[in-house]
């Protein structure tokens, strides 16, 4: 049987973690580790020995852990068995995430979805960590995109649980926070780390890079409707209740008359008055001068429209006419 003296990573700079194949090595055997990773020895599960970037030769004499691999003798050499990970320490590529998060709003004290969508970048900063967070698991290579297979879940409930507490705690209004990603980003970062190093990873780089309310959030939508009524009394101010009680005439004699059936006749006499009127109407200049009293102007117009004498469009332009001249 022929036992290697040379070990080295068979696919630097590929995975994150990469085992190797050589198991088997004789003593006084060279061990090359490339710049930016490490090569850590298990044996039966248990991390023995690391080794940064350099070359090394293995031996007993100079490192006696090595003792626990010893095997037998193999053509008169000393000879070792175990396990051998490469752990690179560079930076991943950008992984994507996103998630819908129910969070209760600081200001309005309501409940709101929130859709939010990032990316995040990755090192390991402890190599034996990682190894032992992997193991049984049998992994023989894990890739960048193998983060989110083994991490996945539990970093999307680690970002989860970060931008709620951050949110819970900042007393700003959700709406105003969708605007304001790159502080949320950076606040959130090194809180994000402290679990992380329980895996021997960091975060490089951490982005929110949108943060959107549900549209069709009911909550938000009730909240919605009420700063519209809000903003439609401070512009029409004293006047509100006369004008929306005059709308609500309107709407209750045009429900009242579209309901009622009438005779030819009848039917022929109101198109008689609504011609009528319309031949004598009053322009928009003699509109303002009738009266000085706007809200006079409006009950008439109302009366004429329930009555029938003057059209929807008629009493439309004419309202119009009178309130631009309120507001």
């Amino acid at each position: 049987m022929n036992y290697i003296s040379s070990i080295t990573n068979p696919h630097p700079g590929k995975f994150i973690v990469c085992k190797s194949p050589i198991e088997d090595f004789n003593n006084n055997s060279i061990l090359t580790v490339n710049p930016g990773e490490q090569a850590i020895f298990v044996n039966n599960g248990t991390i023995a020995g690391i080794f940064e970037n350099g070359r090394y030769e293995l031996s007993t004499q100079n490192y006696p852990f090595l003792n626990a691999f010893r095997r037998f003798l193999a053509n008169g050499n000393l000879t070792y068995h175990c396990t051998i990970f490469f752990v690179s320490d560079t930076q991943s590529p950008e992984i994507l995430w996103g998630m819908s998060l129910p969070v209760r709003d600081p200001v309005q004290q309501i409940f709101t979805k929130i859709f939010v969508r990032g990316s995040y970048t990755l090192r390991v900063i402890d190599g034996a960590k990682l190894l032992v967070s992997l193991m049984g698991m049998n992994i023989n290579f894990m890739g960048p995109s193998d983060i989110k297979v083994y991490y996945g879940n539990k970093f999307q409930q680690l970002i989860s649980n970060a931008i709620a507490k951050y949110i819970a705690a900042s007393n700003r209004e959700v709406l105003e926070m969708c605007a304001d990603n790159l502080s949320i980003s950076e606040a959130i970062q090194p809180t994000l780390n402290i679990p992380l190093s329980e895996f021997g990873l960091e975060l490089t780089n951490f982005t929110i890079s949108a943060m959107d309310i549900d549209a069709n959030d009911p909550n938000r939508r009730i909240l919605e409707m009420a700063y519209a009524r809000q903003r439609e009394v401070e512009i029409l101010g004293a006047n509100y209740g006369m004008i929306k009680d005059t709308d609500v005439r309107i709407n209750a004699s045009q429900t009242s008359f579209a309901g009622m059936s009438f005779g030819t006749p009848y039917a022929s006499t109101v198109q008689q008055h609504a011609r009528e009127y319309h031949n004598h109407q009053p322009n928009a200049d003699n509109v303002g001068t009738t009266s000085d009293d706007p809200i006079r102007k409006l009950h008439q117009l109302s009366e004429l429209l329930e009555k029938g004498l003057i059209s929807r469009e008629e009493f439309d332009n004419a309202k119009a006419q009178i309130l631009s001249k309120m507001i």
